[in-house]
């Protein structure tokens, strides 16, 4: 469970595709010296499609989201001819997280995410399907 650090950026490309791009910070404790500190990182996630079209509804900066992702590097060439790489955070599928400290007058009604989710209801895997 993250929490989206930034607004969500929605961006249409060839053929009307859905583009969404935002970031979201994950938190681990470092020891420095005698101490425990709190270290935040934070990574880009990429979603297309009718998934980036969803967490832009009911989604925004500082709400918490669970995801499932893939990591996927491209390369390409630099108007310099260098050879250029990124590794992306492609997102495969996202969960609505309600905190206990979230009231009834969240912008979003629970009504709506119960209908998304009974939507996407296909995309669940039983036991079975686990290789392990």
């Amino acid at each position: 469970m993250w929490n989206i650090t930034q607004d969500l950026e929605m961006k249409q490309i060839q053929n009307w595709h859905n583009v969404l791009s935002f970031s979201i910070a994950t938190n681990r404790s470092v020891k420095k010296w005698d101490n425990w500190e709190d270290k935040a990182t934070f990574h880009n996630i990429v979603a297309w499609g009718k998934k980036a079209e969803a967490i832009s509804n009911f989604f925004s900066k500082w709400k918490k989201i669970l995801l499932d992702w893939l990591l996927e590097n491209r390369s390409w060439e630099a108007e310099d001819w260098t050879k250029r790489y990124k590794t992306e955070i492609l997102l495969e599928n996202f969960y609505f997280v309600q905190s206990k400290s979230d009231n009834s007058n969240d912008e979003f009604a629970k009504t709506d995410k119960q209908t998304f989710w009974n939507k996407n209801k296909s995309e669940e895997i039983s036991v079975e399907d686990i290789p392990f």
